[in-house]
C-alpha cells in the first residue's frame, strides 16, 4: 500500500531551511505530503566549536610532550578537551530529543488511522536520529517505510516494514563512518554523486526504488519529464517503461 505521509530528517550542518528545502525536493519527487522533524543538534557552529576545542587540546598537549616542565599547558589541554567532550555531550542529547520528536509524530500519524502507512526518509547523521526513533517503534513497524541516505550508521531491515540504505560509492561518512558506528544494515551502492541530500535524491535509484516498492504510487504527472534508472543495474531490479 502507497504511503499518504513522508517524514524527513537531516544530517549535519543543516538549518531548518535548508532541512525544508530538501523535504520540498522529496515532495515534488513523490507527490506525498512531506513534513521536516529537524535536526538541529551539530550546526556549523557547534562543529566548529568541538573541532577548535579539539585542535587546541593536542596542540597544548603536544607541546607539553616536549616542554614536560610546563604543567599549565598540560590542565590548559586537558581542559579543551573535556570543553569538546561537553559540547558533544550536548550534540547526543539533542539527537535524543529530535528522536523523541519525531517519534511521537509518527505515533500520532499512524494512530489517527490503522490502515496508514508512512515514509521516513533520513539523510546522514539523521539516520543515528531515526534509528534511536525507530527502537521505540516496535510496535508500528510493520506500517514504516525507511529509506537513509548516506547515513552514518545504516539502519537494519528488522526495524520496518522495508528498509533501504543508499550509499554512494564517494560518500565518506556512509563508506567509512557507517561501518564503524554500526549497526550495520545491508545497503546498495548507487555510483558516485557525493554526500549532501540533494544528490541522492538526484540520482534516480531514490525514487524507482519507491515506486517499485509500491511505497509512492506511480502517477503520469510524476512520470512525466523523469531520468529513469538504467535497466542494467544489478542492486535494484527496475520496471521498463
Amino acid at each position: 500500500m502507497a504511503v499518504s505521509k513522508i517524514i524527513y530528517t537531516n544530517g549535519i550542518l543543516t538549518n531548518a531551511r535548508g532541512a525544508a528545502a530538501t523535504a520540498e525536493q522529496i515532495n515534488q519527487l513523490t507527490g506525498i505530503d512531506t513534513e521536516v522533524i529537524h535536526n538541529g543538534s551539530t550546526s556549523l557552529g557547534t562543529a566548529g566549536k568541538i573541532g577548535a576545542h579539539l585542535v587546541e587540546g593536542f596542540a597544548r598537549l603536544a607541546w607539553y610532550a616536549f616542554n614536560t616542565d610546563s604543567s599549565k599547558m598540560r590542565d590548559q589541554g586537558l581542559s579543551s578537551l573535556n570543553k569538546a567532550v561537553k559540547v558533544w555531550l550536548e550534540v547526543q542529547e539533542g539527537k535524543e530529543s529530535c528522536a523523541k520528536t519525531l517519534t511521537g509524530r509518527v505515533q500520532a500519524y499512524l494512530d489517527q488511522d490503522k490502515s496508514r502507512e508512512i515514509l521516513l526518509v533520513f539523510h546522514s547523521q539523521g539516520a543515528h536520529v531515526g534509528y534511536q526513533a525507530l527502537q521505540t517503534l516496535e510496535q508500528y513497524k510493520g506500517r514504516i517505510h525507511v529509506v537513509a541516505m548516506g547515513g552514518m550508521i545504516r539502519i537494519p531491515d528488522a526495524m520496518a516494514k522495508t528498509v533501504v540504505n543508499l550509499t554512494h560509492s564517494d560518500d565518506p561518512v556512509s563508506n567509512y563512518v557507517a561501518p564503524v558506528l554500526g549497526p550495520n544494515g545491508k545497503w546498495i551502492d548507487v555510483g558516485d554523486g557525493g554526500h549532501d541530500a540533494s544528490s541522492y535524491l538526484k540520482n534516480p535509484l531514490f525514487i524507482d526504488y519507491l515506486f517499485k516498492s509500491r511505497i509512492v504510487e506511480e502517477t503520469d504527472t510524476l512520470t512525466q519529464g523523469r531520468i529513469t534508472a538504467p535497466l542494467n543495474y544489478s542492486a535494484l531490479p527496475i520496471t521498463a517503461r
